[in-house]
């Protein structure tokens, strides 16, 4: 709906300012970039642009200010030169809430600890925009916490009360990096190279989910992890083409639909790992999403190397949480001995 609507007035109503800079553009003023139905509400704050993402016309429609006809068509550059905020408050009200679009909706979730936000990037909202925004399952954030290492693009470690706790990020799925018990996938130097740079040296917070449960069987911590600015750098990745959306179980964790959909955008964009040619079939079972992982099919003579093997092996972990074809006959976690 919010697309075909968006777009539909954008081509009535909006006026081009191709040369303009964030400073131009006026406080409380609607922007987009052409060819993009996503519509933002500026906001200036102690010298600060930011940007906040309009859901849906009807929402558009609860703020009497706002015009159809006042929206303004910006270069890409000026867009990316606001800041994404998602954080909110209602009017009249005090508490401070982080906001997830997915579509014509989302997710909100409460912030209880207020140190390392920018208190300029938040906006004040109306009910009828906060309403369309769902409660999240995720517990309370955690303060800010001190990234001790990266371990590859899916798993980190962080210091929390002065000991270091390995975190799994909830729905993503990275290609594995070399290790002694897996050979490199396809991108998996990429992705774990941009966690390292995106991380290294910097503090994040950390949300649990419900759903998910607080620990895997490793004794990982299950997270979300947000960035300082409130980016949910777990769809960031997914967005960015660094990792696949990942559902363990089948449990629907909160803010699977979300990734998900971020998933498809990156495919259809080529982004990363769904680049043309970037994960060939025949060299990466990484990629092939058609793999079988439904009954035990393939032995380890049906792969050329172990590199292969391994990747299947993941594949299948990945989607049914066990080696359903035997690949690691003997549990001493090398699978296809045989190939080496």
């Amino acid at each position: 709906m919010r697309k075909t609507k968006l777009v539909l007035f954008a081509l009535l109503f909006a006026v081009a300012v191709s040369s303009a800079r964030a400073s131009d553009i006026p406080d409380g003023a609607i922007i987009k970039t052409a060819g993009n139905p996503d519509v933002y509400i500026v906001k200036h704050s102690n010298g600060k642009f930011f940007k906040r993402l309009v859901l849906n016309p009807q929402v558009f429609k609860s703020y009497s200010h706002l015009r159809w006809e006042d929206l303004i068509i910006v270069d890409q550059s000026v867009m990316d030169s606001f800041t994404a905020s998602e954080l909110v408050r209602v009017d009249g009200q005090d508490s401070i809430y982080q906001l997830a679009p997915d579509g014509d909706s989302g997710n909100k979730t409460l912030i209880t600890d207020m140190n390392g936000l920018d208190l300029d990037s938040i906006y004040t909202i109306n009910g009828t925009d906060f309403n369309n925004y769902v409660k999240a399952p995720t517990a309370e954030f955690s303060g800010l916490l001190d990234v001790y290492k990266v371990i590859d693009g899916d798993t980190v470690s962080v210091t929390i009360e002065g000991v270091n706790r390995t975190v799994r990020l909830i729905g993503v799925d990275s290609p594995e990096v070399t290790g002694p018990y897996t050979a490199a996938q396809c991108y998996g130097n990429e992705s774990s190279a941009m966690v390292k740079e995106r991380l290294t040296g910097k503090k994040v917070r950390l949300a649990s989910d419900t759903a998910s449960g607080d620990t895997d069987k490793y004794n990982r911590l299950l997270r979300y992890v947000y960035l300082e600015d409130g980016t949910l750098f777990n769809q960031w990745l997914i967005e960015e083409g660094y990792a696949k959306e990942y559902t363990y179980n089948d449990v629907a964790y909160g803010f699977q639909k979300s990734f998900k959909t971020a998933e498809a955008a990156a495919k259809t964009a080529k982004k990363g790992l769904w680049g043309v040619e970037v994960c060939a079939l025949s060299e990466n079972f990484f990629a092939q999403s058609d793999y079988v992982c439904t009954a035990n099919t393939y032995n380890c003579s049906d792969f050329k190397t172990q590199a292969q093997a391994e990747a299947a092996y993941a594949f299948c972990m990945n989607a049914t949480g066990a080696d359903v074809h035997l690949l690691d006959s003997d549990e001493d976690g090398m699978v296809c001995e045989s190939l080496n």
